[in-house]
């Protein structure tokens, strides 16, 4: 991800116009979520993983196969979906939290590419309000190393900043799924210690 960003955006530090963050993304966030990480054990099942927490009953497997992964949530099992650019990336877990928001229980999933794709992990969010009706609602690649710390609250409304290449795409939470909103988006860019850097004055 550094060779990335150093060739791409190494010259934009000088640009007075933009604020870097020292914590990334948190920096710009008025009210932030908490999300609690969550200990899970890990059993070794033919050529994947699968990592369980201790009640058992949310469980994600990873495998050598990536068109057989997926989460479980009670009862509901739900595939792993993937873009075509990561149709074929083999992930490790990174972590498991969960948070509330309007008494709705939530999960939020990490994974990181065992090869290649460095530095982009990917996120899903799961809806588990409601025992057996568990569904995604978000399931993008981030270029933030911890969306947990992304994810606040805005005017009421719950939101999360998904950070690319050279953007930092906002998405709120409308009909229960997490939707790109463009006109609260922007540009970003990088300094020389590969601190995100955004427009003076924008911030949630």
């Amino acid at each position: 991800m550094k060779s990335i960003l150093m060739l791409s955006f190494f010259l934009f530090i000088y640009n007075k116009e933009y604020k870097c963050l020292d914590d990334g993304l948190q920096d710009i966030i008025s009210q932030r979520l908490n999300c609690r990480s969550l200990s899970y054990d890990v059993e070794r099942i033919n050529n994947g993983f699968l990592y369980v927490l201790p009640q058992k009953n949310v469980k994600i497997y990873l495998s050598n196969n990536p068109s057989k992964d997926f989460i479980q949530i009670d009862d509901n099992k739900m595939p792993i979906t993937r873009n075509t650019n990561f149709r074929d990336v083999i992930y490790e877990l990174q972590d498991i939290r969960k948070f509330k928001y309007l008494g709705k229980k939530y999960y939020l999933f990490s994974m990181n590419p065992m090869l290649g794709k460095n530095g982009q992990t990917v996120n899903i969010i799961i809806n588990a309000a409601t025992k057996g009706n568990a569904h995604i609602i978000f399931n993008e690649v981030n270029y933030n190393d911890d969306l947990a710390t992304s994810i606040g609250i805005n005017k009421g409304e719950l939101f999360l900043l998904n950070q690319q290449i050279d953007s930092v795409h906002y998405f709120g939470l409308k009909g229960g799924r997490f939707k790109y909103d463009k006109n609260r988006s922007v540009k970003c860019k990088y300094d020389s210690t590969y601190k995100v850097c955004v427009p003076i004055g924008y911030c949630w």
